[in-house]
């Protein structure tokens, strides 16, 4: 339901139909929640295709490895900077949408109640006019938070990921293994002697213990 129509029968609108457009602030939260789920479906696709790396299964003289990057990033201090400085600022965002949303729960609440034998028509009008208002802010800055949050997580976990194709290229050639499978891209089964993903994050962490950390 829009604002526009919304407005056109606030009249008649109740308070599950006004909750219904205010409850902007969701599809910032679910995005966010499954950040890193989202972050390798669009960058990581294709690391693991033709690299190769601690684990051994060997079949006709070919190793295989599998490595979980959503893994990686969850177990390496790099991937868990990455996440808290996510988290942070969607926190921010989100306690400011949140704080408008009830001003606006609040407020729909208060039209209803004056509206009988309390304000003048004029009052109401104006009421209405500053609860639509609302509406339409909160919804043109929640659709701006979402794109920043996107915008910022693509910036965070890109270098990263760029980052992990080196590494597990540089990690399989010294191993000798011949092909790296992706085990959150359809591994059935697999023994976890042959998961390298600690060994990734180990080596990830270990190239920016060196260099500058991950801002």
């Amino acid at each position: 339901m829009s604002p526009s129509r919304f407005f056109m029968e606030r009249d008649q609108a109740t308070h599950l139909e006004f909750m219904e457009i205010i409850r902007v602030g969701e599809p910032m939260r679910m995005r966010t929640k499954n950040f890193f789920i989202l972050m390798l479906a669009v960058f990581g696709a294709g690391i693991i295709a033709t690299t190769s790396a601690s684990a051994i299964a060997a079949e006709g003289g070919m190793k295989i490895a599998t490595m979980d990057l959503k893994k990686v990033l969850e177990v390496s201090s790099v991937g868990q900077t990455v996440q808290a400085s996510v988290k942070k600022k969607y926190d921010e965002y989100q306690a400011k949408l949140s704080k408008r949303q009830d001003e606006l729960v609040a407020l729909k609440a208060e039209i209803e109640k004056k509206s009988t034998g309390v304000w003048n028509d004029d009052t109401i009008s104006e009421k209405k006019r500053e609860l639509e208002r609302g509406v339409q802010e909160l919804q043109t800055d929640t659709k701006y938070a979402d794109n920043d949050m996107q915008e910022y997580q693509k910036k965070k976990v890109g270098p990263i990921l760029t980052e992990l194709e080196g590494i597990i290229d540089e990690y399989g050639k010294s191993h000798g293994i011949s092909i790296i499978l992706d085990a959150s891209r359809g591994v059935l089964y697999q023994e976890d002697a042959l998961d390298i993903s600690a060994d990734i994050a180990a080596e990830l962490d270990k190239k920016h213990a060196s260099g500058p950390a991950a801002k």
